[in-house]
């Protein structure tokens, strides 16, 4: 009985190999590759929370930052370097 169980998992195994080589290996007709764009931007105190915000939602994510002081005004702040994913499609022909 045992074996029948173990010949059972070995088979389940198999399948999971088979199936994630076959998700691997497939080729996509319109295959796509990413890009980053990236920024430095300054935000100040008193934005940050609206900044952060409007950044996240244009699809922006936060690489480094480093407190700052601003050489317009004396006020402090970050300075962030941001990236942003871009999806562009490979030209293979």
């Amino acid at each position: 009985m045992q074996k029948v169980g173990l010949l059972i998992v070995i088979v389940l195994l198999g399948f999971l190999v088979a199936f994630k080589w076959l998700e691997l290996t497939k080729t996509s007709e319109a295959p796509y590759r990413n890009i980053y764009d990236y920024k430095i931007v300054y935000v100040s105190d008193s934005t940050f929370k609206e900044d952060m915000k409007l950044m996240g939602n244009e699809g922006w994510e936060i690489v480094n930052t480093r407190r700052v002081r601003s050489s317009a005004d004396e006020s402090w702040g970050y300075e962030y370097i941001i990236k942003k994913t871009i999806l562009v499609k490979d030209n293979l022909e």
